[in-house]
């Protein structure tokens, strides 16, 4: 009992000293409490704007290293007209190592420059951006925070992320003098057509006088694979995957804070200022840096404010643009550009594919060609015609001592006759080949001059399959009445190519059929004969129910026709 009664005495004198001492050292205490706080708000805002300031001095040495590399041309005073990328990126090495290969198949990523700012001097982020593909432009510009600054071990992200996307605005806009400038950050996967989706936004949207629209964004959190690309509606400024104009650029930089949250404040900012942000149905970036979102989910309840928007949306650019054609493709995309040839409309888009489809069919007749030659080729080395080649030579040993002359001019007139078939089509190949070759460095060729160019090759073609065959008839005489005489014969593989009047062509060219027994109509063969006699069997069947046909042959002397008739019943 005793013992804890001196404990209690014990506390209470404690107690008691110190309510004592605090009575009299109070004003010391919270003197003490207010510098300290003090300090440290210094030593945060010193930070703060020392790293601001650290951001500044960095613009000259990336225009020294862009102007050495030329990343970017200046002609007459005239910066070339591309939207560069930027990208703040710092210690997400998982994510951006993602973000990097998507962007590595984004559709005109080899026309703009890639501006990288890396805070944090992290190894592994360091590595991966060493290993860009060299067919994307990058200038990686690379700082830290001071060592010993506060918000380094409190408040970084927030903090540093505020001026890496405020120094990169500013180097484009203001250094690189650029017209638009895209922000993606470091976990954002890009679509394909992500940079030609920021192209067209800005031409149609941001470049025009009078308009409202301060920012283009790719994210869309309700996005469907069913959504009209190309159709945007008004929402809330957000920081994922968005683009703006240098004429936007001041008032972004007014509104900026270099503290956490600076988009929410832009965002409220420009509301009340009524600017209108434009958010795609189809979403052209998939987060990655947060779970479950971008899911292909699209909300009824969304289906009223969706239709809102898009009024909201029909009326802000109906004042501030022209009425445009529409693609031929894609139907909803103004057209920006006419094919002369086909005279239809393609936006950019679609007009780069429509010339890539030109270009793909030029190269498969060029393909066609080559082949074609190549048969060509083939045939004057190893002629086809061996077996008739080997009759001869055949006969030529029976009667080898009496009539090698008779052999060797039968040869020469099959050799000639091979030769001149071949040479024939090789000149026809070539005045295509120069064709082809002339059109491909000027790049001037429509459909048109494909269709004649694929109708000149098939032609040649049917000629090559029709190469004359050839038969060889014996002939006796007095001078050698014990050696059969050899001698060749052309045989014709005509065929019928054109027509007029109620007549079809079948069969591949052999067979000419007039069902009507009224009306007159003419068909043509494919061949063309200029000398020397050609012989021609012609069969027709005549339907005794249907009446009596009258065929008439107009022909050049040269040509002998033999016909036979045959009723059917």
């Amino acid at each position: 009992m005793k013992y804890c009664s001196g404990i209690c005495i014990k506390l209470f004198n404690i107690i008691k000293s110190s309510v004592l001492f605090c009575r009299h050292h109070c004003h010391l205490l919270i003197r003490f409490v207010i510098l300290f706080i003090f300090c440290l708000l210094l030593l945060y805002s010193s930070s703060i704007h020392y790293y601001s300031f650290y951001c500044t001095n960095r613009f000259q040495q990336g225009l020294l290293e862009a102007n050495k590399r030329n990343l970017w041309n200046t002609i007459n005073g005239v910066r070339n007209k591309f939207m560069p990328i930027l990208m703040p990126v710092c210690d997400r090495p998982h994510y951006l190592k993602r973000v990097l290969d998507g962007l590595a198949k984004v559709d005109g990523i080899n026309e703009t420059l890639v501006i990288i700012s890396q805070d944090c001097a992290l190894s592994s982020i360091t590595s991966i951006l060493s290993s860009i593909p060299s067919h994307i432009r990058t200038l990686i510009l690379s700082h830290t925070p001071p060592y010993f600054s506060l918000p380094r071990y409190v408040d970084t992200n927030e903090y540093a992320t505020s001026a890496n996307v405020k120094f990169l605005l500013e180097f484009a806009f203001e250094y690189m003098l650029a017209d638009g400038a895209i922000l993606l950050e470091s976990d954002l996967i890009p679509s394909v057509d992500f940079y030609r989706y920021h192209q067209w936004a800005y031409r149609n949207l941001l470049n025009v006088n009078n308009s409202k629209i301060l920012s283009i964004h790719a994210f869309n959190l309700y996005s469907t694979n069913l959504s009209d690309p190309y159709t945007l509606f008004p929402r809330g400024f957000d920081s994922w995957g968005w683009s703006t104009a240098r004429t936007r650029w001041p008032w972004f930089k007014n509104q900026w804070t270099k503290y956490k949250n600076w988009d929410s404040i832009v965002s409220r900012t420009a509301k009340q200022d009524e600017w209108i942000c434009m958010l795609p149905k189809l979403s052209r970036t998939r987060m990655i840096g947060l779970k479950g979102i971008n899911v292909n989910v699209y909300k009824e309840s969304e289906k009223k404010r969706f239709e809102e928007d898009i009024s909201l949306l029909t009326k802000a650019m109906t004042s501030s643009t022209t009425q445009n054609t529409l693609c031929v493709i894609c139907g909803k995309v103004s057209g920006c550009f006419t094919c002369r040839e086909c005279q239809k409309d393609f936006c950019k888009r679609h007009v780069v594919e429509h010339q890539q489809e030109l270009s793909k069919h030029l190269d498969d007749l060029t393909l066609d060609h080559d082949q074609f030659r190549q048969s060509l080729t083939e045939q004057i080395q190893q002629p086809q015609h061996h077996s008739y080649i080997k009759q001869i030579d055949e006969w030529e040993q029976e009667s080898i001592n009496k009539i090698r002359q008779v052999a060797n001019d039968a040869r020469q007139q099959i050799q000639n006759l091979i030769n001149q078939h071949t040479i024939e089509l090789t000149e026809s190949l070539t005045e295509i080949a120069l064709e082809l070759r002339k059109a491909r460095e000027d790049d001037d060729f429509y459909e048109t001059h494909l269709k004649q160019w694929k109708e000149k090759i098939s032609r040649l073609k049917n000629v090559f399959a029709q190469i004359p065959n050839f038969s060889i008839r014996q002939e006796n005489t007095n001078i050698i009445s014990f050696i059969p005489k050899i001698s060749l014969s052309k045989s014709s593989t005509e065929t019928f190519g054109k027509s007029i009047g109620n007549i079809r062509i079948e069969d591949n060219g052999q067979v000419v059929v007039k069902d009507q027994p009224d009306g007159y109509a003419t068909v043509r063969g494919n061949g063309e004969y200029a000398s020397e006699q050609h012989r021609f069997r012609f069969k027709m069947e005549v339907n005794a129910m249907a009446g009596m046909e009258i065929i008439e042959f107009s022909s050049m002397e040269v040509i002998s026709l033999d016909l036979m008739a045959t009723e059917v019943t």
